[in-house]
C-alpha cells in the first residue's frame, strides 16, 4: 500500500458535513476518485464522491434527502442543497472495505482515496505517478475492467481529451478487444461522456486513440465508412471533423 502525506484538499462545507455526519454515526467514510484526482493535477476539485461501509439504507436514515439512484449497485445520492454527492457503499468493514473499492474503480488515477477525519490519502495503484507521468493505466486486470462498464472505453478517451493523458499499452489492447460492447450502454450515457470530452483541450489527439481503439467506429460508424451516397471518397471526412 503506497499513502502519500496528509492531503490539505480544501472541502466544501456540504460535503464536510456529510463526511462529518457519516463519521460520527460510527462508519468508516473516504472521499474518494476525482476530487482528489484533480487537486491533485492542480485543478479545483468538482466530482466530490464518497465511499463507506455504511449501507445504503444507513445513509437513506442519516439524510433528509436521498436518491437510489445506483441501489442496486450500493450507490445512492444525497442532496445537499449546493449539490448532488454519490456515496458508495462497500460491504467489508475497516480497510478491507475501501481497499475492495479501490480494486474495482476504472482507472488508476480516480482509484485514491482520503481518509475522513484524519486526510491520510491511499494510492494503493500508483494513481499519483500515473498522473504525473501522463498515463492512463487500468486498475488491476484492463479486460476485466472494460467488460464490467464498456462505457469505460469511451471514458479512457475523455481522460485523454481532458487530462492530456496518454493510454499505457495493455489497458490500450483491452480497451480495442472490449470496443464492440459499447453497443450495450445507453445512449444517455455515452451522450454524457462525449459532452465532456468534447471541452477537454486534447480532442484531436481523443479521436485518434478512439479511432485506433474501435470505439469511434461503434459509436460514429458514419466518419469512417469509405465513401459517401455519391460515391466519392470520404477518406478526408474524420480529419475534417
Amino acid at each position: 500500500m503506497r499513502n502519500t502525506n496528509s492531503c490539505t484538499l480544501r472541502i466544501p462545507p456540504d460535503v464536510e458535513y456529510l463526511l462529518e455526519k457519516i463519521h460520527e454515526a460510527g462508519f468508516d467514510v473516504w472521499l474518494v476518485g476525482g476530487a482528489i484526482r484533480d487537486f491533485l493535477y492542480g485543478w479545483p476539485p468538482k466530482d466530490w464522491d464518497l465511499a463507506t461501509e455504511a449501507s445504503p439504507q444507513e445513509i437513506i436514515r442519516l439524510f433528509p434527502r436521498v436518491i437510489p439512484v445506483g441501489i442496486r449497485h450500493d450507490t445512492v445520492q444525497v442532496y445537499t442543497g449546493e449539490r448532488a454527492i454519490e456515496v458508495t457503499s462497500y460491504r467489508s468493514r475497516g480497510a478491507e472495505g475501501i481497499l475492495s473499492d479501490l480494486g474495482r474503480r476504472d482507472f488508476t488515477v480516480n482509484a485514491l482515496a482520503m481518509a475522513y477525519p484524519n486526510r491520510t490519502v491511499i494510492d494503493l495503484f500508483a494513481g499519483r505517478h500515473d498522473l504525473q507521468a501522463g498515463i492512463l493505466r487500468a486498475v488491476g486486470d484492463a479486460r476485466a475492467r472494460f467488460s464490467e462498464d464498456p462505457l469505460r472505453a469511451l471514458r479512457a478517451g475523455r481522460f485523454v481529451s481532458v487530462y492530456g493523458l496518454s493510454i499505457e499499452e495493455n489497458t490500450f489492447a483491452a480497451l480495442t478487444d472490449e470496443a464492440e460492447k459499447l453497443g450495450s450502454v445507453a445512449v444517455e450515457r455515452i451522450r454524457t461522456e462525449m459532452f465532456k470530452l468534447l471541452l477537454g483541450d486534447n480532442v484531436f489527439s481523443a479521436f485518434e486513440w478512439m479511432r485506433r481503439g474501435k470505439v469511434l467506429g461503434q459509436i460514429f460508424p458514419e466518419v469512417l465508412e469509405g465513401h459517401d451516397e455519391s460515391g466519392r471518397c470520404k477518406e478526408d471526412v474524420y480529419r475534417h471533423l
